[in-house]
């Protein structure tokens, strides 16, 4: 069934552009990885004997742990219909 939201239709139980619910889990990638990141250039700033250049591979390892964790979450259930 279709939803018309004024210009244009969408499938039901869908509101666009990524806003809605939605069959895939939510990636934690992208957010953990920027605060790794984040953390590791604030502690190059200011921790002493900390040097962002030799501890970059931490962000690999991150990105890998997260997506093995993502791997293993079951995909959410479809969204019931809206009244």
């Amino acid at each position: 069934m279709l939803q018309d939201h004024g210009t244009h239709a969408l499938p039901e139980g869908s509101l666009g552009a990524g806003t809605g619910p939605s069959h895939h889990p939510v990636s934690l990638t992208w957010p953990v990885l920027l605060i790794t990141l984040g953390l590791m250039l604030l502690a190059d700033q200011f921790a002493p004997g900390w040097n962002f250049h030799r501890t970059w591979p931490v962000l690999l390892v991150v990105f890998g742990v997260v997506k093995l964790i993502d791997s293993g979450r079951p995909p959410r259930p479809p969204a019931g219909p809206r009244i």
